[in-house]
């Protein structure tokens, strides 16, 4: 996420793509962070609990970090035309900020102990597992990314299968309404391997020439009612047999309806943006749970009224935080 705040503006590469702001792109992003603010204060769970579920948590949220991350893919060969060590830093930096910045919440709920410092430090508190995920897929691909398409594609989609086979074999083999660590467990499918990769490669694809228009081709309406078919029926099945307790963050359908979606982001040519609302998406997305957290805590109007402040003051949040990333790497 944070490889894409602040694109350059006209160098040409050896890609198809320029380096230039691609408004449906960013006005995504800013719509998906608000997806994520409301699912996560969980918007329908006073009157409908179960559409909640179904709709926001185990379905619409699962095809947002994949697009984020598709985002900074088709943009990493920009961030690497000088190598890969400044994308690197910032990219810890901003790690360790954010990491720093939510332990109070952790050490407030968990405890502190070496143990936790060491892991929340390395795969990062709740939303924060983004980052290593992002950072460690973006090593990898700049290893490969010399790889033919074909290969890189295949790798890619191997990788993301086997994410989603670990994931669904813990699921069957695990009680995660009694286990005690789940975070320790849910690094184990969600991870840069698995998830940051194959994203970050698909989005890094779509830049190739000819890749665009290959994709484009499977764009249908048979193909539409086909994903909309395989969501309602993977989602479907985890309401009825993993249910909430599991692990539910790799979606199968993502592997075939994250490019589709891009894709059709990408011929979007005609929408406006601001140069603030790529920065802001990543600032919402960072700071939303410490709102919501505190709104929680504080508030007792249902989840709604909770929901709603909660974007409105993460927007807040988010003007600010935008001035602060002047002095501090944020996003």
């Amino acid at each position: 996420m944070s490889s894409v705040a602040d694109i350059p503006g006209s160098a040409e590469t050896a890609h198809s793509q320029p380096a230039r702001r691609i408004a449906a792109l960013d006005n995504a992003r800013l719509a998906m962070a608000v997806m994520v603010v409301i699912g996560h204060a969980w918007i329908l769970h006073d009157n409908a609990p179960k559409l909640d579920y179904y709709k926001f948590w185990a379905a619409s949220l699962r095809i947002v970090i994949p697009t984020f991350l598709m985002i900074s893919g088709y943009y990493f060969h920009i961030r690497i035309r000088r190598g890969i060590s400044g994308w690197t830093r910032r990219t810890v930096m901003v790690f360790l900020a954010w990491s720093l910045l939510y332990a109070p919440f952790w050490i407030g709920t968990s405890g502190f102990s070496p143990e936790r410092v060491l892991f929340y430090f390395t795969f990062g508190y709740y939303h924060l597992w983004y980052l290593p995920a992002f950072l460690g897929g973006g090593l990898i691909l700049y290893v490969l990314r010399d790889l033919d398409t074909r290969r890189l594609l295949a790798l890619a989609v191997v990788l993301a299968v086997l994410g989603f086979v670990i994931q669904t074999g813990m699921n069957a083999a695990l009680d995660f309404g009694a286990v005690r660590y789940r975070a320790g467990l849910t690094v184990l499918p969600r991870n840069f391997l698995f998830y940051g990769f194959p994203y970050l490669a698909f989005g890094y694809l779509m830049a190739r020439p000819g890749v665009l228009q290959a994709v484009r081709r499977w764009m249908t309406p048979g193909m539409g009612l086909l994903i909309v078919g395989l969501y309602t029926a993977e989602v479907t099945a985890n309401f009825l047999l993993v249910g909430r307790d599991g692990i539910l963050d790799i979606m199968l359908t993502n592997i075939i309806a994250g490019p589709l979606l891009f894709a059709w982001l990408l011929g979007r040519q005609d929408g406006r943006t601001a140069p603030w609302v790529a920065p802001m998406s990543a600032a919402i997305y960072f700071v939303h749970p410490a709102i919501i957290e505190v709104l929680e805590g504080g508030l007792h109007t249902g989840y709604v009224v909770t929901a709603l402040a909660a974007v409105v003051l993460s927007f807040g949040a988010g003007a600010a935080l935008m001035r602060a990333n002047r002095y501090v790497p944020l996003f």
